[in-house]
């Protein structure tokens, strides 16, 4: 009885072992295939959208080569001609017509489905051929739980978004992983009509201080004056995070009625922001600021008199004679530091100083 039972078990392992022995030969005879079918048609797909973009054919050879193509190869190649510098008229016209496309629905509708890939592929469709009537499946994928799918829906939203979907866009921002973060950041200063009057209406000072540095930070990379002003605004916030998102945004943006602002910065309870300070004075090119920086090489923390040495140091003859005091000075502490970056070349200063 036992040696039947103990034969029944083998032969289910050997048929076992035979099927998946199967499964891995035809899975991979199947990628073959798969990979054979895709390299025959990309080239084809390329040399379409060459000639189109050359004005040597229509955008109907176009559409008829793309869905001839695998599905994967046609957005793949629809992409990379997409990043081309395509006209805008000629990108329309190619967009309208892959909105009539069965291929192009079908990869739309995949934003329904659970696997998070077939909702990238949607995403990624989106980027390529979506228009304004696709929003709310902007919103959507924007929203969606997986960082790949929000990273791809991101290219959609210099074209198709509105000041909704923009607004929500920021709302979420803290809350997304840091590398989509600057991404979406990125594609945001892409539709400044929407953004500068969302940034105007956030930052308050009543709004959450982890958003605010979020907001502030987008402020200083869209160089909008009146952005950037509103941020100075909010230089006496309790949140110290918060007086530093605002000393780094004043870095590259002068203006008269700041300066009372990042003079008080400079004098921060925070070590952090006295520091960031001290490199938007150095930025700046100001000497209005050489006393303040006289002071800041005394301070206490040694990243604060480091940086007001940088920061001396581009300031011209003003700032290279208070450094030229501090190497002849009593105090030790800004006697190291005044010689340490004394040494440095033009250079130097300027690559650290930027770091």
């Amino acid at each position: 009885m036992k040696a039947q039972l103990f034969l029944a078990i083998a032969v289910v392992q050997a048929i076992f072992f035979v099927l998946l022995v199967a499964l891995i030969v035809i899975n991979r005879l199947r990628r073959q295939l798969a990979g054979r079918s895709q390299d025959d048609s990309s080239p084809a797909v390329a040399l379409a959208f060459t000639r189109w973009l050359l004005g040597e054919t229509e955008v109907d050879a176009v559409i008829a080569t793309l869905r001839a193509a695998p599905p994967a190869v046609a957005l793949e190649e629809t992409l990379a001609a997409l990043a081309r510098r395509v006209p805008p008229a000629s990108r329309q016209e190619l967009v309208d017509r892959l909105r009539r496309e069965p291929w192009v629905r079908g990869m739309l509708a995949r934003a329904r489905k659970r696997a998070w890939w077939d909702r990238l592929a949607a995403a990624r469709m989106l980027t390529a051929a979506g228009t304004e009537i696709d929003r709310e499946l902007l919103r959507q994928l924007l929203a969606d739980k997986h960082p790949a799918v929000q990273t791809a829906a991101t290219g959609a939203i210099e074209r198709i978004a509105d000041r909704k979907i923009v607004e929500d866009v920021l709302d979420q921002l803290v809350d997304r992983p840091l590398v989509v973060r600057q991404i979406q950041m990125s594609a945001l200063l892409r539709a400044p009509a929407f953004l500068v009057p969302a940034l105007l209406e956030r930052l308050v000072p009543s709004a959450s201080p982890r958003l605010l540095e979020v907001w502030i930070a987008l402020a200083e990379q869209s160089t909008d004056p009146a952005c950037v002003r509103a941020a100075a605004e909010l230089a006496g916030h309790a949140d110290a995070q918060v007086r530093l998102a605002v000393a780094r945004a004043l870095r590259h943006f002068y203006d008269p009625r700041v300066h009372a602002t990042l003079a008080a910065l400079l004098r921060d309870t925070d070590w952090r922001v006295r520091a960031a300070s001290c490199r938007t004075a150095g930025s700046l090119s100001d000497t209005a600021f050489v006393g303040a920086l006289r002071q800041g090489m005394v301070d206490s923390a040694w990243w604060v008199r480091f940086r007001s040495a940088l920061a001396l140091a581009q300031l011209g003859e003003p700032g290279r004679k208070v450094l030229r005091d501090a190497r002849n000075g009593d105090d030790r502490f800004a006697r190291d530091m005044a010689t340490m970056v004394s040494g440095l070349s033009d250079g130097g200063i300027l690559e650290l100083a930027e770091s």
